[in-house]
């Protein structure tokens, strides 16, 4: 009751303040005193906070992703950790979570891009899916992974041709998959080779799977190509409408 109380009184004195209210709590589990630290001086386990979960960000973990994840803590925790690492991983389990993966990536890249030498860097990422055993030892849940890495995608040339792939809530993954791994496999060079088009949760879900089918399928390829998801916001022309509308837009950059 006391901790309840306590993180009351902690939101409510401490909003809008540059130097946040820490609560110190005895053994007991009482309130002892709430006092305020700088932020710099704090440990790291009040500095880096991840989620629902409310676990520190350890170097080399998965970040684990659900659906209530905040997408502006993911995109930092993201950056955080690309900062720190070549690499990123994140797991998250449902349709609407795979969203805010993709949400996340396309906001970290722009973080990233601010402070990067080149222009071009961009944040890319590949997907799989796997079974994973649950705590009780008998069930299983499918998890999608993914591995985000920081990749140069220079702007293609004004004659070039993309490719475009629609992808909907009820589009067969297989297809589309196959769609993907053509283009791919047929683009010369490294490079953008193709954009998919994706509207809400299910869509994105549909989408990261697809692109999962394709990079199977080119591993059982003899070229062996590989490529990336390089998600982004863009201002798209409304259809039948003088406006633009902010839209998230999925970028297959073969490598």
């Amino acid at each position: 009751m006391a901790a309840r109380i306590a993180c009351r009184a902690l939101r409510r004195f401490g909003q809008g303040t540059a130097v946040p209210l820490v609560a110190v709590l005895s053994s007991a589990g009482r309130l002892g005193h709430a006092t305020r630290f700088p932020q710099k001086s704090l440990p790291f386990s009040f500095q880096q906070r991840t989620f629902a979960e409310r676990r520190p960000i350890e170097d080399g973990k998965a970040l684990i992703v659900s659906q209530h994840t905040p997408i502006g803590k993911l995109a930092g925790a993201l950056a955080y950790a690309l900062r720190r690492s070549d690499t990123a991983t994140m797991e998250s389990v449902n349709k609407q979570a795979a969203f805010v993966v993709v949400k996340a990536l396309a906001s970290a890249s722009e973080f990233l891009a601010e402070e990067a030498e080149n222009k071009d860097s961009k944040l890319g990422a590949t997907f799989w899916e796997r079974r994973k055993l649950q705590e009780d030892g008998e069930s299983h849940r499918t998890v999608l992974h993914t591995k985000a890495s920081r990749v140069v995608v220079p702007p293609p040339s004004p004659d070039a041709k993309l490719g475009h792939v629609k992808i909907a809530a009820q589009t067969n993954a297989g297809k589309a998959g196959a769609s993907i791994a053509w283009i791919i496999r047929d683009k010369e060079g490294p490079g953008l080779a193709a954009y998919g088009t994706v509207m809400g949760g299910a869509a994105v879900h549909q989408a990261l799977v697809s692109c999962a089918i394709a990079q199977h399928y080119l591993n059982q390829d003899e070229k062996g190509a590989r490529f990336v998801v390089v998600p982004e916001f863009m201002e798209m022309l409304v259809e039948g409408h003088d406006r633009t509308t902010r839209q998230l837009r999925l970028n297959f950059v073969k490598l």
